[in-house]
């Protein structure tokens, strides 16, 4: 593997989230697909993404909103079990419809600029956790309706930041165990990258930190905003390629 592609990867991803909370898990999945063989993919970038959210999550706690992720916890594991029925029940589900719908959603939100200016919206956290912990067994791509639900909420900057991370941590975390135990996965075998990328990712996040602090409210909402647009369009038309 180009290890020093891994770590310019890497290392933006995680200056990305560490920045915007968005469009860096993306961007570390799309180079990760140009760089490693598909079947690593994704176990690589669960265990990626799960030490920069504790990254992330130790460099902004003193921001964190326990009651928002505590509340996000509780509702995503009763998802996580709704999600878990209808995986077992149906088995004929393609993947990229609920992408699609996803992608519209996210776009959609990013159009306006607060729940009051649009009739659809998540209101609840409630919603939310239930909606991420059963989407996400079935697609992966929660991470964008965090960052619009938070944004709703007046959840801003460094509070933004330290949440994301925060329930992130629980969203690919949870993947890991999975692609031990039942898909026989072996990370030894990728060690050395992943040690590689993770001190990218320890050094980027912390570089974060002191850029965050440029940006007012206003260019944070706009700048995360743009970001949910194109993460949004590119889940459309990559997903409604893929269905032909």
């Amino acid at each position: 593997m180009p290890i020093f592609s891994l770590i310019i990867l890497s290392g933006l991803a995680a200056l990305m989230s560490s920045v915007f909370g968005i469009a860096g898990g993306v961007f570390l999945l799309a180079g990760l697909s140009m760089i490693v063989a598909p079947t690593s993919i994704i176990p690589m970038h669960a265990a990626v993404q799960t030490f920069g959210g504790i990254v992330r999550l130790t460099v902004f706690r003193q921001y964190l909103n326990f009651g928002i992720i505590k509340s996000f916890y509780i509702w995503m594991l009763f998802g996580a079990l709704i999600g878990s029925i209808l995986l077992y029940t149906v088995h004929s589900i393609n993947p990229s419809f609920l992408l699609i719908i996803i992608g519209l959603f996210i776009v959609y939100s990013s159009a306006s600029f607060g729940a009051s200016n649009r009739k659809i919206t998540i209101r609840k956290i409630s919603t939310l956790g239930i909606i991420c912990g059963a989407l996400g067994l079935f697609v992966g791509s929660t991470g964008p309706i965090v960052s619009v639900w938070l944004l709703d909420n007046g959840v801003v900057k460094e509070e933004h930041i330290a949440c994301k991370s925060a329930i992130g941590i629980g969203l690919h975390a949870l993947k890991i165990p999975i692609f031990i135990f039942l898909l026989d996965f072996d990370f030894s075998l990728y060690i050395i990258p992943m040690l590689v990328m993770c001190s990218s990712v320890l050094v980027f996040s912390v570089v974060g930190k002191s850029i965050i602090k440029k940006f007012d409210d206003s260019k944070f909402i706009i700048i995360v905003k743009l970001l949910l647009a194109i993460v949004g369009i590119n889940i459309i038309i990559k997903e409604f390629l893929g269905l032909f």
